[in-house]
């Protein structure tokens, strides 16, 4: 997607330098928190524009590129007392066959197959692990080929213990209104399928409105990149926000959502001049990533205090923009492992 298009190589070398770099950082909750490391280097000659990573278990990761469908099994190795990334490498790379422009991927470890989901044509497919051929392709929901161009699925997270799916596109569909202001946030929607990729959810989320774009570009955005789907059946919606004055930097807003209360959109052809209440969403953590263009996140390895890793990736723009990095942040088990009744309502209900 777009913020790694849009940041031209002025501003990279200015950002880049240690001071732009640094994180500041908001925590409303103290359910995640950093981990007391930098952003951690994972320069690659292998596989660039990294969009999507998903946990495969002890020290393995999958990592995918949203150019062309090119995937890579990481072995990143974590702390498991401090939650710290010790070191990190690709080992192996892979075509993800029929993927043109793959935002996110997610791993079913019941049939060991990879779940994908391609901007090119809002459409989800399953593929083998080991060898990268898909073997069922799934079409998304009919509204979402309303999405603008580059704006649409983004991001893509499974709970298998709960038997959920959770897609979302970027910034608003055609129908549903216009993109964020710096007055006033849009409105996405919040796709849940059930684990054969079948719909079982739509609602709305809203997205925080933009620092504005007095800067060098021009231009702010503020959308969603990533999601996390915690075993317990909640889900966690991570927002990417660019703007500022001068300089633009992008920022990230981690926020636990709670569907209860939300209108089941799944039926509606459009969410403009219509009586929709979105879910009610709460900030947990938010940072300034500085050029670092944040779009995966993943729930990572379990510590050694019972708290979780959460593992975010960042697309370097082919090599010429911005920086690709890992990160650590640290969630608390309690969060991920408590069983809260009824805040996920089925559309059944």
């Amino acid at each position: 997607m777009t913020p790694k298009q849009i940041i031209p190589l002025l501003c990279l070398l200015v950002l880049q330098s240690a001071a732009a770099c640094a994180q500041a950082t908001t925590q409303t909750d103290h359910s995640i928190g950093d981990v007391g490391q930098a952003q951690f280097d994972f320069a690659s000659e292998d596989i660039h524009e990294l969009s999507g990573i998903t946990y495969l278990g002890e020290d393995r990761f999958a990592v995918v590129s949203d150019k062309g469908g090119k995937f890579g099994i990481a072995t990143i190795d974590i702390d498991r007392k401090t939650g710290k990334i010790i070191g990190a490498k690709l080992s192996e790379t892979r075509v993800l066959q029929g993927g043109r422009d793959i935002e996110d991927l997610a791993f079913d470890p019941s049939t060991r197959r990879l779940i994908t989901v391609d901007e090119a044509d809002q459409s989800f497919a399953h593929h083998d692990l080991n060898s990268g051929e898909r073997i069922e392709a799934i079409p998304g929901p009919i509204v979402f080929k309303q999405a603008r161009p580059n704006l649409g699925f983004e991001s893509l997270s499974a709970s298998p213990h709960a038997g959920s799916i959770w897609a979302a596109n970027e910034e608003p569909l055609k129908c549903d209104g216009p993109r964020a202001t710096q007055e006033e946030g849009a409105l996405i929607r919040l796709q849940r399928f059930n684990h054969d990729l079948k719909p079982d959810g739509q609602f709305a989320y809203r997205v925080d409105p933009h620092r504005g774009s007095d800067n060098l570009l021009g231009r702010a955005q503020s959308g969603v990149s990533g999601l996390v789907a915690l075993p317990n059946g909640q889900l966690i919606v991570m927002e990417r926000e660019l703007g500022g004055a001068l300089l633009p930097t992008l920022r990230i807003g981690l926020y636990l959502i709670d569907t209860m209360e939300a209108t089941d959109t799944s039926k509606l052809d459009s969410l403009v001049d219509i009586d929709v209440k979105p879910v009610a969403k709460t900030l947990l953590y938010t940072f300034n990533a500085g050029p670092a263009n944040f779009e995966g996140i993943t729930l990572g390895p379990k510590l050694d205090s019972g708290d979780y890793t959460l593992i975010l990736v960042s697309d370097d723009g082919g090599g010429k923009r911005n920086p690709q990095n890992l990160l650590s942040l640290r969630i608390a088990g309690s969060l991920v492992e408590s069983m809260k009744k009824d805040i996920n309502r089925s559309i059944k209900d």
